[in-house]
């Protein structure tokens, strides 16, 4: 027996959660034409940091572990060793203090 107050929905209507605050999805200009190489001693800065800005173009509030991986996966690496997440974070590092600056 049903009560009262419960409201019913028909079995037709399902229901839409819509989340208060999402971002506008943003385009970025195309890649950057970055050389792939197997290691990331191979890169110069200037790779890691022109794939950086690109990265960042999206306008999106993202944390930097998810930025990392956005560019290991950019480059193909698929294992999170410590010389790649030092030379990328350096990299944002750069992009994001150039960003504030105004600058690119």
């Amino acid at each position: 027996m049903r009560r009262a107050d419960e409201e019913t929905i028909p079995s037709s209507v399902t229901p839409q959660i819509i989340p208060a605050s999402m971002p506008a999805p943003t385009r970025r200009s195309p890649r950057p034409s970055i050389r792939h190489y197997e290691r990331i001693g191979d890169y110069t800065d200037h790779d890691l940091l022109t794939l950086c800005f690109w990265l960042l173009d999206d306008g999106l509030q993202i944390d930097r572990e998810t930025r990392v991986g956005q560019a290991m996966k950019e480059l193909g690496f698929q294992k999170r060793g410590k010389n790649i997440v030092e030379r990328l974070n350096h990299a944002f590092d750069q992009a994001q203090a150039e960003r504030d600056r105004g600058r690119n």
